[in-house]
């Protein structure tokens, strides 16, 4: 699961939570990376996302690419943004705008079913 997402970006604020309930469910069988792209989308600066991952005490993998080329090869436009992918490393799903953590449990349970 790779989830674009800002610091200053309060629909990613409201979905981190549950995100991390989800990943603390389930991660021995999948990969949930938080990719921090507030300094390509206008919304945050690397210390904006540090002190919100502090703040909300999130402990999934989370990473920041060096440049915007994720965010053009993915086509995010909207913050957040999800994307689900098989076993096979297709994209299995999308999803643009926040989810909840019943919808993110939803999706990861139609994902790992299959797999």
């Amino acid at each position: 699961v790779l989830n674009f997402w800002a610091g200053s970006c309060p629909p990613c604020r409201a979905e981190m939570p549950g995100f991390q309930r989800v990943y603390e469910r389930h991660k021995d069988e999948l990969i949930l990376l938080g990719l921090e792209v507030g300094v390509f989308t206008g919304l945050g600066t690397r210390q904006s996302a540090l002190d919100l991952l502090e703040e909300l005490g999130i402990t999934y993998p989370v990473a920041a690419p060096p440049n915007r080329k994720p965010v053009l090869n993915y086509s995010v436009v909207d913050m957040p943004t999800t994307i689900f992918f098989g076993a096979d490393g297709k994209v299995f799903q999308r999803r643009d705008g926040a989810m909840n953590e019943a919808q993110m449990e939803a999706a990861v349970t139609a994902m790992l079913e299959a797999s």
